[in-house]
């Protein structure tokens, strides 16, 4: 556990529309807690990472939403995406904290062991039915004040947007590693969406630490 607000706080990115995804795509972090990495050119694979942004709720609650932006490759079926996402390093995120690149562990994702998620471990789903439960996941400790509600509305339900949304089933009585407890004490909610039309994949976690 943290055992405060998580210090790994990054620059939060624009509400996306297609001149806001490339603006994302474009840009450079600068200061201690920019985590945006710029790309330039067209997609090398069928993922490429663009950046993340990090939305805390309210103090002392722990939670927040994680958002990674991907370019991807429009013409890659739905279970070649989550294939490759699954396998992309910045999915190897244990969210306790620091970035993907710098954990020591590498086969951990939130509270599960990695190897036991694949593309059938996401379910279909709607833009209405995530949004409804990310906002139900938020107010369920209690209900946050408008300095989380706002980056909610503009920064976190913009990127649910998409032709397709992956949910990733709970896998806590089959997959929660040795000190996957740490992470996901109110849920851990996890999205996958494939924009086709702006190229994009977006990976949404909302959790707690």
């Amino acid at each position: 556990s943290s055992g405060g607000e998580r210090s790994d706080h990054r620059a939060p990115m624009h509400p996306v529309g297609e001149s806001d995804s490339e603006r994302c795509a474009n840009r450079e972090g600068t200061g201690s807690g920019h985590r945006l990495l710029g790309h330039d050119g067209a997609v090398t694979g069928p993922l490429e990472f663009v950046g993340s942004d990090l939305v805390h709720m309210d103090k002392g609650t722990f939670m927040w939403v994680s958002i990674k932006i991907f370019r991807c490759d429009p013409d890659s079926s739905d279970e070649a995406l989550l294939t490759a996402l699954i396998a992309h390093r910045q999915y190897r995120d244990h969210y306790a904290g620091g970035d993907p690149e710098d954990q020591a562990q590498d086969d951990l994702h939130g509270p599960y062991w990695l190897a036991a998620i694949t593309p059938t471990s996401f379910s279909p789903t709607d833009i209405r039915a995530a949004t409804h439960e990310i906002q139900a996941w938020a107010d369920d400790y209690r209900v946050q004040g408008d300095e989380s509600q706002e980056p909610l509305a503009s920064q976190v339900f913009p990127f649910l947007a998409g032709e397709q949304i992956y949910r990733l089933e709970d896998l806590r009585e089959t997959a929660q590693h040795e000190w996957g407890w740490v992470v996901g004490n109110a849920g851990f909610y996890e999205y996958v969406v494939i924009d086709r039309s702006n190229s994009r994949l977006s990976l949404l976690v909302a959790s707690d630490d």
